[in-house]
């Protein structure tokens, strides 16, 4: 049996669809800190907690009413795109050994979020950014580059970087990892 489905359906979360991945990708794991980007009602930080007891499992909510009906769990709020308030959750928390983004899915939210949060997850760590399908939707179309086409580019060599998409945002396009494993609507990184 997936104990990753068993939790997601325990706490109502959306994450049971994305149950297989975090069995394969998260089991074994024992991380000192989790950092999860989009909280709202707090089943999947719940989940979390339940998966792995001994991990500060740590919330960004940008809906200040979450934070007033969830004290039982630790929750930041604030905007994902906004680098000052991430650098503040960083050095309240200390450095994530995993950064999950489920937080508002905009091409620019996700990538914002990778471009500020990066640099301080652990060496090893990982990043997942869930929804990516998200980037192709006009709804969350907020930027000409996707999420997607984003974490892609960073397969490219250094040297082809500047000449893939004109990039401003956050540059360099270029992030030290050891892998990525792209899987329907979701996507993984691991930090060298």
């Amino acid at each position: 049996m997936n104990r990753f489905y068993e939790a997601f359906i325990k706490y109502p979360t959306d994450k049971p669809k994305y149950a297989d991945f975090y069995q394969r990708h998260f089991e074994g794991l024992n991380p000192s800190i989790l950092l999860e980007i989009g909280v709202l009602k707090g089943g999947s930080h719940r989940a979390w907690k339940e998966l792995f007891p001994n991990t500060r499992v740590v919330g960004i909510e940008i809906d200040s009413s979450i934070t007033k009906s969830n004290k039982d769990i630790e929750i930041y709020t604030g905007d994902q795109t906004d680098k000052l308030f991430l650098n503040h959750v960083i050095d309240t928390i200390g450095h994530p050994d995993i950064i999950i983004d489920d937080g508002g899915h905009t091409r620019l939210q996700q990538i914002l979020s990778l471009t500020y949060l990066w640099p301080h997850l652990v060496s090893g760590g990982l990043y997942i950014i869930e929804d990516l399908e998200t980037s192709f939707l006009d709804h969350y179309n907020d930027y000409p580059q996707s999420s997607f086409d984003r974490v892609r580019d960073c397969l490219y060599p250094l040297e082809w970087t500047g000449k893939l998409s004109g990039f401003k945002v956050g540059d360099p396009l270029t992030y030290i990892y050891s892998s990525i494993i792209f899987e329907p609507n979701i996507c993984l990184m691991r930090k060298k």
